[in-house]
């Protein structure tokens, strides 16, 4: 499993100046990183292509708020290689997600919903899509309560932290840090 990580943390000043932002997550070691698209110039792919390669690092996932721009961020997220359109904010029906992921995968991406806050209603609407089409995010957390079947759904896991972050990202950079996953007995 390869470790990425959510640039959302990141205020909006320092996305502001996201080639130093891609600089950080280079030197903390991660191999990817998730971005909202509003944080990209949507007609020059080149520009976070360039920047993401210069750090070696890949681009997991670009974030859209709502369906209205899916099309012109799936486009995007195939020019710099991301494997996925992760979209927040569902308020749509089963099959309008579908006719969203069939954009995505003719842009040779596949779209993620990012129901991670809210597995029941969320995820229960992706159970209603077509698995070729729409996958879905899992918090780690929630594995165990994940169904067998869903597992195949996942398009990537997330692992959330409420830490405030200043204290815990300067904590991180001091030293070696590992992520421990703990199974308890059953």
């Amino acid at each position: 499993m390869k470790l990425a990580i959510d640039t959302n943390f990141w205020s909006v000043e320092r996305l502001q100046d996201l080639p130093a932002v891609l600089a950080e997550v280079a030197v903390a070691g991660y191999f990817g990183f998730v971005l909202d698209a509003q944080w990209v110039d949507l007609a020059r792919p080149d520009w976070l292509y360039r920047w993401a390669t210069h750090h070696a690092l890949n681009v997991v996932a670009l974030r859209v708020d709502g369906a209205q721009a899916v099309e012109r961020v799936a486009a995007y997220a195939s020019e710099v290689l991301a494997p996925f359109v992760s979209l927040r904010g569902i308020d749509q029906n089963a099959k309008a997600l579908n006719a969203l992921g069939s954009v995505c995968r003719a842009a040779g991406v596949r779209l993620v919903l990012d129901c991670s806050d809210d597995t029941r209603d969320e995820c229960g609407l992706v159970a209603q899509t077509d698995p070729a089409l729409v996958s879905f995010a899992l918090e780690l957390g929630r594995l165990q309560h994940a169904a067998e079947e869903w597992l195949t759904r996942v398009g990537y896991f997330t692992l959330q932290d409420r830490a405030p972050l200043p204290e815990l990202s300067e904590a991180l950079r001091a030293r070696d840090t590992w992520l421990v996953v703990e199974r308890g007995q059953v």
